[in-house]
Protein backbone atom coordinates (compact mmCIF):
# COMPACT_ATOMS: atom_id res chain seq x y z
CA UNK A 1 0.00 0.00 0.00
CA UNK A 2 1.11 3.36 -0.96
CA UNK A 3 1.56 6.51 1.29
CA UNK A 4 -0.98 9.13 0.13
CA UNK A 5 0.90 11.88 -1.21
CA UNK A 6 -1.71 14.80 0.66
CA UNK A 7 -3.75 14.37 4.03
CA UNK A 8 -6.86 12.06 3.63
CA UNK A 9 -10.24 12.83 4.03
CA UNK A 10 -12.55 11.64 6.86
CA UNK A 11 -14.40 9.99 3.95
CA UNK A 12 -11.43 8.33 2.96
CA UNK A 13 -9.57 7.84 6.29
CA UNK A 14 -12.79 5.62 7.22
CA UNK A 15 -12.82 3.70 3.85
CA UNK A 16 -9.30 2.68 4.60
CA UNK A 17 -10.34 1.59 8.29
CA UNK A 18 -13.00 -0.58 7.09
CA UNK A 19 -10.95 -2.00 4.48
CA UNK A 20 -8.67 -2.88 6.80
CA UNK A 21 -11.19 -4.35 9.04
CA UNK A 22 -12.76 -6.84 6.10
CA UNK A 23 -9.30 -7.88 5.58
CA UNK A 24 -8.75 -9.15 9.02
CA UNK A 25 -12.20 -10.77 9.31
CA UNK A 26 -14.17 -7.73 11.01
CA UNK A 27 -12.92 -8.90 14.11
CA UNK A 28 -15.12 -6.08 16.42
CA UNK A 29 -18.44 -7.44 14.60
CA UNK A 30 -20.72 -5.27 13.51
CA UNK A 31 -23.73 -3.15 14.34
CA UNK A 32 -23.97 -2.37 18.49
CA UNK A 33 -21.83 -5.26 19.12
CA UNK A 34 -19.10 -3.17 17.31
CA UNK A 35 -19.81 0.09 18.73
CA UNK A 36 -19.66 -1.60 22.18
CA UNK A 37 -16.60 -3.30 21.51
CA UNK A 38 -14.53 -0.33 19.96
CA UNK A 39 -15.92 2.17 22.56
CA UNK A 40 -14.37 0.06 25.24
CA UNK A 41 -11.38 0.19 22.91
CA UNK A 42 -11.09 3.41 22.63
CA UNK A 43 -11.05 4.29 26.18
CA UNK A 44 -8.49 2.24 26.91
CA UNK A 45 -6.18 4.06 24.44
CA UNK A 46 -7.19 7.54 25.18
CA UNK A 47 -5.86 6.39 28.61
CA UNK A 48 -2.49 4.77 26.83
CA UNK A 49 -2.64 8.55 25.12
CA UNK A 50 -2.79 10.25 28.64
CA UNK A 51 0.38 7.77 29.81
CA UNK A 52 2.55 9.27 27.07
CA UNK A 53 2.19 13.17 28.40
CA UNK A 54 2.44 14.71 31.84
CA UNK A 55 -1.45 14.95 32.56
CA UNK A 56 -0.57 15.41 36.75
CA UNK A 57 -1.04 19.42 36.68
CA UNK A 58 -0.04 19.30 40.30
CA UNK A 59 2.58 17.71 39.88
CA UNK A 60 6.25 20.08 39.88
CA UNK A 61 7.30 20.63 36.35
CA UNK A 62 10.73 19.49 37.12
CA UNK A 63 8.67 15.86 37.58
CA UNK A 64 7.49 16.25 34.13
CA UNK A 65 8.52 13.07 31.89
CA UNK A 66 9.95 13.89 28.81
CA UNK A 67 7.03 12.95 25.79
CA UNK A 68 7.62 10.66 23.54
CA UNK A 69 5.85 11.88 20.49
CA UNK A 70 6.09 9.20 18.49
CA UNK A 71 4.71 6.92 20.62
CA UNK A 72 1.64 9.89 21.18
CA UNK A 73 1.45 9.86 17.75
CA UNK A 74 0.82 6.00 17.03
CA UNK A 75 -1.44 6.16 20.90
CA UNK A 76 -3.58 8.91 18.93
CA UNK A 77 -3.30 7.14 15.77
CA UNK A 78 -5.18 4.04 17.57
CA UNK A 79 -8.02 6.23 19.03
CA UNK A 80 -8.39 7.31 15.53
CA UNK A 81 -8.69 4.13 14.25
CA UNK A 82 -11.16 2.71 16.98
CA UNK A 83 -13.33 6.00 16.88
CA UNK A 84 -13.26 5.25 12.65
CA UNK A 85 -14.32 1.88 13.92
CA UNK A 86 -17.62 3.03 15.84
CA UNK A 87 -18.67 5.46 12.88
CA UNK A 88 -18.57 3.08 10.59
CA UNK A 89 -20.42 0.61 12.39
CA UNK A 90 -23.35 2.99 13.21
CA UNK A 91 -23.42 3.53 9.42
CA UNK A 92 -22.55 7.01 9.72
CA UNK A 93 -20.54 8.45 6.43
CA UNK A 94 -17.88 10.87 6.45
CA UNK A 95 -20.40 13.63 5.27
CA UNK A 96 -22.55 12.46 8.28
CA UNK A 97 -19.99 13.33 10.66
CA UNK A 98 -18.71 16.38 9.23
CA UNK A 99 -22.21 17.79 9.03
CA UNK A 100 -22.47 17.01 12.42
CA UNK A 101 -19.03 18.19 13.63
CA UNK A 102 -19.91 21.94 11.83
CA UNK A 103 -23.77 21.89 13.51
CA UNK A 104 -21.56 20.82 16.71
CA UNK A 105 -19.31 23.93 16.44
CA UNK A 106 -21.75 26.36 15.06
CA UNK A 107 -23.10 25.64 19.44
CA UNK A 108 -19.78 25.79 20.68
CA UNK A 109 -19.24 28.85 19.25
CA UNK A 110 -22.49 30.14 20.10
CA UNK A 111 -21.83 29.72 23.71
CA UNK A 112 -18.63 31.61 23.61
CA UNK A 113 -20.43 34.34 22.20
CA UNK A 114 -23.03 34.22 24.81
CA UNK A 115 -20.03 33.94 27.60
CA UNK A 116 -21.56 30.35 28.87
CA UNK A 117 -18.21 28.33 28.47
CA UNK A 118 -15.00 29.00 30.21
CA UNK A 119 -11.83 28.82 29.31
CA UNK A 120 -10.57 25.53 30.93
CA UNK A 121 -9.79 24.41 34.31
CA UNK A 122 -5.89 25.22 33.89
Amino acid sequence: MNKPETPMNMSELMLMQKNLNARMGDPMGSGEVAIRRNALALIKEVTEVLDEINWKWWKAPEEAKVVDTEKLKSELVDVLQFWTNMVNAAGFSGMDMSDAYYAKLVVCQKRITEGSTTQGWD
